[in-house]
């Protein structure tokens, strides 16, 4: 089953201000409008792959159930793009040898 990505836009991020509490995520989730297609929080892995997306652009501090803003990231100071998974069936190595040994079959 394809997940849906939450990814984190430039929107999203002029929101959030350096020092905004938010008790909890839903209320995170409502003041950045990002809900499932059911119109409830996000819950699990998307949960987890928006707030690692979202850490990318500001710096959140996890107080309990509450989130706490501490630092919004200048444009040049934004971390890298989180990697994705492989989601081939072989390791590149070994998809570099088979495409070697058919290349040697069709010679």
């Amino acid at each position: 089953m394809e997940q849906k990505k939450y990814g984190v836009s430039s929107v999203v991020v002029s929101k959030l201000k350096e020092g905004q509490v938010f008790s909890n995520f839903l209320e995170l989730s409502k003041y950045l409008d990002i809900f499932n297609k059911n119109g409830k929080p996000l819950e699990g892995n998307s949960r987890k792959h928006f707030l690692d997306e979202l850490n990318r652009f500001v710096e959140l501090q996890k107080n309990g159930k509450s989130f706490v803003v501490i630092k919004v990231r200048p444009k040049d100071e934004i971390l890298p793009p989180l990697q994705t998974r492989n989601k081939g069936k072989f390791s590149l190595r070994l998809q570099n040898q088979i495409a070697y040994h058919l290349l040697r079959e069709c010679d």
